[in-house]
């Protein structure tokens, strides 16, 4: 949970917690990264700056967030107290430190808690970050004239990440630092907030916007909600517009991430601006009352319909295509595989081009992936 806590929830849901976790490995690559540009001098100085001390006035609106996660961290700290009779003190095997362990129903509490914990905390410093940004008011990263300096200058700009994140990513209990205790193991850790989070987290944004606004300025975003509605046979779906992807099945294809209430994620292209996935909520594995199951027949044809209403390479490869169905709990599948061509020496010879349909066995459309309408 710290890690969660330390890389935020602002950067992407598809490249969110990964994010941060790849900038601190390549900031040890900065040396080679240096080596590689022959005149590091000739690429845009970066405009991004941050104070090093900033006075935070008594009625800052970040001093008070600040404070309203302290307060959970007490309040949370509280609850550890009281259940402390329902646990036992513990050697840590690798490092020989004094740990307390909760069992049985305290554990369970305790779990509960610090999950509610770290869900408050995460909005709370998801706010501080804002407001730290919106006061910084930092210089948006210049736009490079090719794809080989825009290359050169991202590399360039993770290479240099860890001169904004050191403090963040290597946390010393000081006086001030909030320590949570974590539940799985048995010790108190510090946690990241404060500027030196908002620093890190801001530098972080700030690069994935760079990055994604090529993607973005080919993005119709009401256009997009408008088809995905359509497609589900839902004029009234509330969607929210989450991030700019690449598609893990779909080599070099870039992508734009909506979501629903349910917490359902669509998918859609940005080249072709077609539906290209679907991954289904917390509450997409509903009990399904007998009375309301489909056969077998009925289902295949639901999901017949809807690849080939969304799919229009379906009809034209279809006789090319394997085909494959199978049904697991309350899910059948429904698939046309391309993999029976030779993709030696492309992009898709690791994963060829497919088209999935996953249908609840009331007929609703839980899953969907297509890439057989997105190779060339």
């Amino acid at each position: 949970m710290q890690k969660s806590s330390m890389i935020g929830l602002s950067i992407l849901a598809l490249t969110g917690a990964f994010f941060l976790l790849a900038l601190y490995q390549m900031a040890s690559e900065r040396a080679a990264l240096q080596e590689v540009v022959a005149n590091p001098t000739s690429l845009p100085t970066l405009t991004f700056t941050a104070p090093t001390q900033t006075p935070i006035p008594t009625t800052s609106s970040k001093e008070h967030v600040f404070e309203q996660i302290r307060q959970l961290a007490v309040e949370y700290e509280q609850a550890i107290q009281s259940e402390k009779k329902n646990g036992e003190y513990s050697k840590d095997p690798q490092t020989g430190e004094d740990i307390f362990l909760f069992q049985g129903e305290s554990y369970s509490r305790i779990q509960d808690l610090e999950q509610k914990l770290w869900e408050n905390i995460n909005q709370l410093n998801t706010l501080y970050v804002q407001i730290y940004r919106d006061e910084l008011k930092p210089t948006p990263f210049p736009t490079q004239n090719s794809a080989e300096e825009s290359k050169l200058y991202y590399d360039l700009l993770v290479s240099q990440t860890n001169d904004y994140c050191a403090d963040a990513w290597n946390m010393e209990v000081k006086p001030g630092t909030i320590l949570i205790y974590r539940v799985d193991e048995g010790k108190y850790l510090p946690m990241g907030a404060g500027d030196d989070y908002a620093r890190c987290e801001t530098y972080g944004q700030m690069i994935e916007e760079w990055r994604t606004a090529p993607i973005l300025a080919k993005v119709n975003k009401d256009a997009d909600m408008a088809m995905i509605r359509q497609v589900m046979g839902n004029p009234d779906l509330e969607l929210t517009f989450q991030s700019a992807s690449g598609s893990a099945n779909a080599p070099g294809r870039s992508g734009v991430i909506y979501s629903d209430q349910t917490g359902a994620q669509y998918y859609v292209d940005v080249d072709t601006a077609r539906l290209a996935a679907i991954e289904p909520g917390l509450s997409g594995h509903p009990d399904i009352p007998p009375a309301e199951t489909k056969t077998m027949d009925e289902l295949r044809g639901i999901a017949r319909q809807f690849a080939a209403t969304n799919s229009p390479r379906l009809a034209e490869l279809e006789s090319e295509l394997l085909y494959e169905e199978n049904c697991k709990g309350t899910f059948c599948f429904f698939r046309w595989d391309y993999r029976n061509r030779d993709w030696t020496g492309t992009d898709w010879m690791m994963m060829p081009p497919f088209l999935q349909v996953g249908v609840l066995k009331n007929g609703r459309i839980a899953t969907y992936n297509n890439t057989l309408d997105l190779f060339e």
